[in-house]
């Protein structure tokens, strides 16, 4: 059977519209939301990432995924997320588990 879902694109909406746009969505039927976001800071500024990922966890999202774009600098990113990235995020003690994908520049729930 063919599941059907539902994009939501925070370029349009910001996080806590997309979570009521979501449940929306449930609610007419869709069998799944995906999410995506290519407006997250690109380079080495932990910090920059940090403050880009708060409103959603302060949305109350679960999960939130980080997305390296370009194949060739995928060692490179892993690297920064081992070594700066996620321990950084790690400090937010109270903030719900974050996911990391081998990609990075998208944030999901």
């Amino acid at each position: 059977m063919t599941a059907f879902g539902y994009t939501l694109l925070c370029e349009q909406r910001g996080p806590r519209e997309l979570v009521s746009d979501a449940v929306a969505a449930e609610r007419a039927g869709f069998d799944f939301e995906v999410m995506s976001d290519h407006a997250f800071p690109c380079g080495p500024d932990v910090a920059a990432h940090v403050d880009a990922v708060r409103p959603f966890v302060d949305a109350g999202y679960t999960h939130v995924a980080l997305a390296q774009v370009g194949g060739e600098t995928q060692p490179e990113f892993l690297e920064f997320a081992e070594r700066e990235l996620l321990p950084a995020l790690a400090l937010r003690s109270v903030w719900p588990t974050i996911a990391t994908t081998g990609t990075w520049s998208s944030v999901a729930s």
